[in-house]
């Protein structure tokens, strides 16, 4: 939610763009920032869309999909995930934010739950709980893959 917004101006409205080019416009905007941008979320729909794209030839433009071509674009690791809604993106540099460590792993085991005890049943309840810390929320961009240049 912190994410800075996408500027569609990069797209040229005389260019022909497709939502492949919107990822690497926006890797563009955050490299003009002095960013590395090193990942883009999509969600699997989109991401399908991308690599089902074909050339006037009936050639795919990413790569065939027969082949292990990897989830890449523009030197971006392409992240498909159903987290991600609709047309949105995300791209980012990942040295920008920080996954920390809230509690320590616990396990703990009852006996105790409904009929547990006489059934001989046993209860475990395992977690490790994580936070996402963001170092330069201008390190992200987020916006539409439809996004419509200016």
């Amino acid at each position: 939610t912190t994410a800075t917004a996408f500027d569609t101006s990069i797209l040229g409205a005389s260019q022909g763009w497709n939502r492949i080019d919107v990822l690497g416009a926006a890797a563009v905007q955050l490299q003009e920032l002095g960013y590395s941008p090193d990942f883009a979320v999509v969600s699997p729909r989109s991401w399908f869309k991308m690599i089902s794209l074909r050339t006037s030839i009936g050639g795919y433009v990413l790569s065939d999909p027969r082949t292990a071509m990897g989830e890449r674009a523009y030197s971006l690791t392409i992240i498909p995930t159903p987290a991600m809604s609709g047309d949105g993106f995300l791209v980012g540099d990942s040295s920008k934010a920080i996954i920390r460590m809230r509690e320590q792993t616990s396990v703990n085991l009852s006996y105790e739950h409904a009929s547990n005890w006489t059934s001989n049943l046993c209860t475990a309840l395992a977690e490790q709980r994580f936070g996402l810390q963001i170092l330069r929320p201008d390190g992200f961009i987020q916006g539409s893959l439809a996004s419509s240049p200016v």
